[in-house]
């Protein structure tokens, strides 16, 4: 026969791994066979609908019979798909998760995958397919940010299937990828990964931010590894296991001076500012004038475990201050942490000239240490100075001085005038005590200005 054609077919395909097993529907059918003979090589091809309105689907290739040995021998089969002709609702039927990268046109593609030869009617058929995707790209729903000139090339030989490479551009930065992985008749998927990414841009990468408030920028490269194992994308991330690290260049804050904020959150400690800024030198106030901040960061190592990316420790530094973190980042949103900023010499001498008891949060070095709390969300991150701890810390101190001042009170009890100093000191040590109830930060910290001062 010259030509056979099917036209407008349906059939139905289960996936009993799945739990609860899912059906896929291919329909709109034809089917074309051209030169059909049981001694010479047919022509197929074959277009369908699947997941999709349109004929989304083309499968071309040769059926050679081989009647002698009672098989049947596939050649140079190739099936071709447009990703952007997905239809969303009928892909969130199957996977709730993959609706959101197609609403709108957010993914395109070509997707091709091919086989060379395929004999069946010799027993158990183990297919090799060669899978490439060609010009894609997908933009994220909940980020907006959009990954372009994506790329895969593959091969698949069930239950295995190795990534050769996948890489992808999002804005300046490339990313490059690669991995093996294999499928369990429980539909448990595992395997382990490779991935590089170079140039990205700190402001491309970070959430979005009205003008004018602070936004990170500078060129980020990263690198990272590991293994996973899953029925689902929950299960793959929590079980997700991998290291890696990261590294910054040209790293700055715009809008934000980090020297300036702290200042600005000491503040409150009533006449801090006054005498601390007559302390400083022009060059220095300079610096508190400056808008941005500009940091040089260590390599920073990277590790993921229990559904958690951290990175520790991230060590920062300017012409100003270094800072020591360490975060993590939780998959389903949160984000946690503690850090420190160490403060240079000349701005913690001033600080400590200002109020002497200050000088308790210096370091050996001489820098005046103030500890960071790291909260937020992925999509908003918070850091801030950590009062309470700031707080405590200068408790100790206060108490120090009541209780020496109490001391040299009972070692001068025949002077009166010393005995009613040592009674001020007491109650300047209660006052701290109830102004700390009140608002643990300003309360203490006003009453160790007022005893600076009247021991000036």
């Amino acid at each position: 026969m010259s030509k056979v054609r099917l036209l407008n077919g349906k059939t139905l395909f289960v996936d009993e791994m799945a739990n609860p097993a899912h059906v896929y529907l291919l329909s709109n059918i034809d089917l074309e066979l051209n030169n059909l003979s049981p001694v010479t090589p047919a022509e197929v091809t074959l277009r369908a609908s699947f997941l999709s309105h349109t004929q989304n689907l083309i499968l071309a290739g040769r059926i050679r019979p081989d009647l002698a040995h009672q098989r049947v021998i596939l050649e140079n089969f190739k099936l071709e798909t447009d990703l952007a002709e997905l239809d969303a609702d009928a892909v969130g039927a199957i996977s709730p998760d993959a609706k959101t990268w197609l609403a709108d046109g957010a993914l395109h593609g070509q997707l091709s995958a091919g086989m060379d030869s395929l004999t069946v009617g010799q027993g158990e058929v183990s297919p090799v397919v060669r899978l490439e995707l060609r010009q894609g790209s997908l933009r994220v729903a909940e980020s907006g940010k959009t990954f372009s000139e994506i790329t895969l090339r593959g091969l698949a030989a069930y239950p295995k299937l190795t990534l050769e490479e996948v890489s992808a551009r999002l804005g300046q930065g490339k990313i490059k990828a690669s991995g093996k992985f294999q499928v369990t008749p429980a539909g448990v998927i595992s395997g382990q990964f490779e991935s590089t990414a170079v140039n990205f841009s700190l402001a491309e990468l970070a959430p979005e931010v009205a003008e004018g408030e602070p936004q990170v920028e500078g060129q980020a490269s990263f690198s990272l590894e590991g293994v996973f194992a899953g029925k689902d994308g929950a299960m793959i991330a929590q079980n997700l296991q991998g290291n890696g690290q990261i590294s910054i260049k040209d790293g700055v804050i715009r809008n934000l001076n980090v020297i300036r904020e702290i200042m600005n959150k000491l503040a409150l400690i009533p006449g801090l500012r006054e005498k601390f800024s007559s302390r400083l030198s022009a060059d220095y106030q300079k610096r508190l004038d400056a808008r941005d901040t500009y940091f040089v960061v260590s390599e920073i190592p990277l590790q993921i475990a229990n559904g958690t990316l951290s990175a520790d420790p991230i060590s920062l530094s300017s012409d100003s201050l270094e800072i020591f973190a360490s975060v993590q980042i939780f998959f389903s949103g949160p984000v946690s942490g503690r850090g420190m900023v160490a403060i240079d010499s000349e701005f913690s001498e001033a600080l400590s000239r200002s109020i002497n008891e200050l000088d308790t949060l210096r370091d050996t070095k001489g820098r005046m240490l103030f500890p960071l709390v790291i909260r937020g969300t992925t999509a908003r991150p918070e850091i801030t100075l950590d009062f309470n701890d700031i707080g405590q810390r200068l408790a100790v101190a206060a108490t120090q001085q009541v209780l020496s001042g109490l001391l040299g009170g009972k070692k001068k009890t025949q002077a009166a005038d010393s005995g009613q100093a040592d009674s001020q000191t007491v109650q300047n040590g209660a006052e701290t005590s109830s102004s700390t109830a009140q608002d643990p930060v300003a309360g203490l910290l006003g009453a160790l200005i007022s005893a600076a001062e009247k021991r000036s």
